[in-house]
């Protein structure tokens, strides 16, 4: 899951001292301490000066924005974080078109969506999220899932009281430690039909699914007064602050720290509490929601593993496989020349439970998922793209699920695909579309084969070299899986010319234990949403003015250069690497 790799970096905090005076006087007290001062969106305090669109009113604009995330184990806060600023963007260009179009109504849709591993857990949080009527709102139909301005902000609301919320309990950091040390090493039998073993796990899939699942449970179940909540025993208003967080004093940062910190101790609290007697209430994967997983046919494996057999299977539901399936703009980009033309692979689920199984099982993480892909793998009509609109399944066919640390310029094949798509049925509607997508991923070092990950996976299963070995064999592997992710790059040259589209990058380990465990979860959702505000192009949205270029959460790790600052050209496709 990505998360579970720690780089040598350990970062000594001193702790905060007091609790910043500012932090403490009531909203209706605005004062200017010093050089900073706090600003208060209206987002955080669920006033919305956007009007309601009624269940039978259609919009006059849909904004589409969707959204393609790489996993990054119990680090995934900082997803949460980025995800609520990209909402309450998409809210901010909502609510512009409302403001110069008297009498008209915009709409925002972000049933579009794709993640894989702990990314994948993202994607479910913000499916349950869209499905929540209590943040939905207004009697509209359960298929309809257009947010207007009010409830889009309700959202990005509760995506960040889950991020907040998103420190372990002292059980959960038990589990973890004791886990993945000893306890969880322990084979899960019942994952493995074929009994063959390709590696040793350090974790059990089906617990750490149980764990994430806690933040779906809440995402599920998330209602308005549990922010309200948080703020009230936190003793203080969510701090945004007016100016990038190093420029404050030692003293204010200390007093910011501890704010953060006790709004995140409130939030768990929150959660706990109003989740104590609920329970999980089964819910099928929306339209334009997908996962991915690397797969490998089982027949004649063995290692090192043949690079040209490994596929990349989406995930999706039975309406959203056949928009794929389907898509003759799909057929288009996959030209003979590519790799990803031969690897696509599709797939359907109408449960979540199954999608999550199937993303999480990464080698040498969890404990491995092998066998018939639909009787023991849990997906249906698996086949190749042909552009047809065809589904060949092939029930019998076995296969090792390798996991979901795909880089998110893979999966965004899909999640352009269906961007394209649900502009199309909003313009069949009478209906102006907007289109954006943002993708979000971790910095790369493609100059260290044992960077990450992906790239040590890569070394040591496709390759006779060591995962951390330079040598040809290794390089000129990771030559090819580069040139693989990069081939997303060579349509969006022309894809970007019909929509919007932004990609964010930074480094999110804290350590050598995920920030979940550290108990800084809160650190790295300020660090996510603030990501929204540094590396966006503002100059691509001259209608969202004021103040959200400038509000930030406070980040007490702002100057440890974990975010890769822009070049003055803005975040690209292919810019990849720290420095570049």
């Amino acid at each position: 899951m990505d998360g579970y790799e720690h780089n040598e970096r350990t970062r000594n905090e001193k702790p905060a001292k007091g609790l910043c005076k500012l932090m403490q006087d009531r909203m209706s007290d605005r004062r200017r301490i010093g050089h900073w001062i706090l600003v208060f969106p209206l987002l955080f305090f669920g006033v919305s000066i956007g009007g309601a669109l009624s269940a039978s009113e259609s919009p006059d604009k849909v904004f589409v924005q969707c959204g393609v995330v790489q996993g990054n184990g119990y680090n995934w806060a900082s997803t949460m974080g980025w995800l609520s600023a990209q909402v309450e963007l998409a809210a901010l260009r909502a609510q512009a078109f409302e403001d110069i179009s008297p009498g008209k109504r915009a709409a925002i849709d972000l049933s579009c969506f794709v993640g894989s591993s702990s990314g994948g857990f993202i994607t479910a949080v913000l499916d349950h999220l869209l499905s929540n009527e209590r943040i939905r709102g207004d009697g509209k139909p359960p298929d309809d899932r257009r947010l207007n301005v009010k409830d889009a902000r309700e959202l990005s609301r509760a995506l960040l009281f889950l991020a907040l919320s998103s420190n372990f309990d002292a059980e959960k950091r038990r589990l973890f430690v004791e886990g993945i040390g000893s306890r969880l090493a322990l084979e899960d039998r019942s994952s493995n039909a074929t009994g063959r073993r390709w590696w040793r796990p350090s974790a059990s899939a089906p617990e750490n699914i149980e764990i994430f699942w806690q933040w779906v449970l809440g995402a599920q179940a998330y209602a308005p007064d549990w922010f309200d909540e948080m703020e009230r025993d936190a003793g203080l208003k969510m701090p945004v602050l007016a100016t990038r967080p190093r420029t404050l004093s030692q003293e204010e940062s200390a007093s910011a720290k501890d704010g953060m910190r006790r709004l995140a101790k409130a939030a768990r609290k929150v959660l706990d509490e109003r989740l104590r007697e609920k329970a999980y209430e089964p819910k099928t994967v929306g339209d334009g929601i997908c996962i991915t997983s690397f797969a490998l046919p089982m027949e004649d494996l063995a290692r090192p593993f043949d690079y040209e057999a490994l596929q990349l299977v989406f995930v999706c539901n039975r309406k959203t496989r056949s928009v794929l399936a389907d898509s003759e703009t799909l057929r288009l980009w996959l030209t003979p020349e590519r790799q990803m033309t031969k690897r696509i692979r599709l797939a359907e689920q109408e449960e979540w439970p199954v999608l999550a199984n199937v993303s999480v099982r990464e080698p040498n993480l969890m404990t491995q998922l092998s066998g018939k892909m639909e009787s023991h793998n849990g997906l249906k009509n698996l086949g190749a793209f042909d552009g047809s609109g065809s589904a060949p399944s092939h029930p019998d066919a076995e296969y090792l699920m390798f996991g979901g640390f795909a880089g998110p310029r893979m999966e965004a094949w899909s999640a352009a695909t269906i961007l394209l798509d649900r502009m199309r049925i909003a313009r069949s509607e009478g209906i102006d579309a907007d289109g954006r997508i943002a993708v979000f991923g971790r910095i790369e070092n493609r100059d260290d084969p044992g960077a990450s990950f992906a790239q040590n996976v890569m070394v040591e299963y496709f390759t006779q070299s060591h995962r951390s070995d330079n040598s040809r064999e290794a390089m000129r592997l990771l030559e090819r899986y580069y040139a693989w992710q990069d081939e997303f790059c060579e349509i969006d040259e022309g894809f970007g010319k019909e929509v919007s589209n932004d990609f964010y990058r930074f480094e999110w380990n804290l350590g050598h234990l995920p920030a979940a465990v550290l108990e800084r979860s809160h650190e790295l959702a300020a660090t996510g949403y603030n990501l929204v505000k540094l590396q966006t192009k503002a100059e691509k949205y001259p209608e969202v003015q004021g103040a959200f270029w400038s509000a930030f959460l406070f980040d007490p790790n702002d100057a440890e250069g974990l975010v890769q600052e822009p070049p003055e050209g803005g975040m690209t496709c292919r810019l990849q690497e720290r420095g570049l």
